[in-house]
């Protein structure tokens, strides 16, 4: 609140917030519990699966006592330990289709901390249906990415980036194994531009990003520009009402 371009409004303008966390492993675990910190007043979590021995070098706050229980259990706990006035969602359930359709639109922004690749696009594809801001991130090895999928229909989204991702295999952090700090990193990104966007909504409807690349081995971090791609179905879809829209006022288009 200390902080000029914060202060109380803004702080009043997290609490007011609703972010939903789909997965809840070394990117989702910290990154809610960096959102219940920061003060976000509705956070909701989805995940169906359990607490592993191996994940615990990556996946704070979960601790030895919490092997074998449901994640989303486990990290509302935690959660609630930290910030008692915090409005807390859990989902034990898997990030189908049907399920995310119904509940992308009850959230301000959404947060793709998975490692799926069918998941990510299913997720990225209720985001521009539901008109919402998507954060992605991802981390493997000594490396990961962030980025900002805008809610603006002409935006890019995670079929832009990732265009050969249907149907091809993810490397996950389980079977490619990850440098402990290195999801932790990634998710405070994350979490931060969760942050900036709450406090600047303006941002949710720009036309283009930045990709954030990270790479431990020599801590350097770079920004590259996305825009949506002429092949993406969701930029057809808004080229083509764009189109329809001013035939019907009689004004030509150019795509």
């Amino acid at each position: 609140m200390l902080l000029p371009n914060v202060g109380a409004a803004g702080q009043a303008r997290l609490a007011n917030a609703a972010v939903l966390v789909v997965g809840a492993g070394g990117l989702g675990a910290p990154l809610a519990r960096a959102l219940v910190g920061a003060g976000v007043g509705r956070v909701g979590v989805v995940d169906h699966d359990q607490v592993a021995l191996s994940n615990l070098h990556r996946q704070p706050p979960f601790v030895e006592s919490d092997v074998g229980r449901p994640k989303v259990a486990a990290l509302l706990a935690h959660l609630r330990a930290l910030n008692s006035a915090a409005w807390l969602d859990g989902h034990e359930h898997a990030a189908d289709a049907a399920f995310m359709a119904a509940q992308v639109p009850r959230y301000d922004i959404v947060c793709d901390a998975t490692d799926d690749a069918t998941t990510r696009l299913l997720l990225s594809d209720a985001c521009k249906r539901a008109g919402r801001s998507l954060v992605s991130g991802a981390a493997q090895g000594w490396s990961g990415w962030m980025v900002h999928f805008p809610a603006h229909p002409g935006g890019p989204c995670q079929r832009c980036l990732h265009p050969h991702m249907a149907g091809s295999p993810a490397a996950s952090c389980t079977g490619a194994g990850v440098i402990g700090p290195v999801p932790g990193l990634v998710a405070q990104m994350m979490a931060l531009e969760v942050v900036r966007l709450l406090l600047e909504p303006a941002r949710q409807q720009a036309l283009e990003s930045t990709l954030h690349l990270w790479e431990g081995q020599d801590m350097r971090l770079r920004g590259l520009t996305l825009r949506a791609s002429l092949s993406c179905p969701h930029y057809s879809m808004v080229q083509e009402g764009a189109r329809q829209g001013a035939a019907e006022q009689g004004v030509p288009h150019h795509g």
